[in-house]
């Protein structure tokens, strides 16, 4: 998995820089479909394998149905749900407020 968030990483303002020139030129006037005509267009033309493989990372992270929460162990959701209680209270420091207690050993 990292590789793939590494490619994606790495393709990732290629994409959005393509995604805002769309928005700016021609989605205002497009309708999805012709806009993924146009995206399936993109793909067939380009040569950048890595590109192509962040693309399939992206399907493929689509298309499992899985939540992370569910794959978790009970520890883990326990304590998710201590810190979420502990938030919903006001029980939180500010970054300064944590990091104080810290500078005589940072």
């Amino acid at each position: 998995m990292l590789i793939g968030i590494e490619i994606l990483g790495q393709h990732f303002l290629q994409i959005n820089i393509c995604y805002v020139s769309l928005v700016k030129t021609k989605v205002k006037s497009m309708n999805i479909q012709a806009l993924k005509y146009e995206i399936i267009e993109w793909v067939i033309q380009t040569q950048d394998n890595s590109l192509l493989e962040a693309l399939k990372s992206i399907k493929d992270s689509n298309a499992s149905s899985t939540n992370w929460f569910d794959e978790l162990s009970l520890a883990e959701k326990e304590s998710i749900n201590r810190g979420k209680a502990n938030h919903e209270q006001g029980e939180v420091l500010t970054n300064k407020e944590f990091w104080a207690g810290y500078e005589d050993k940072v």
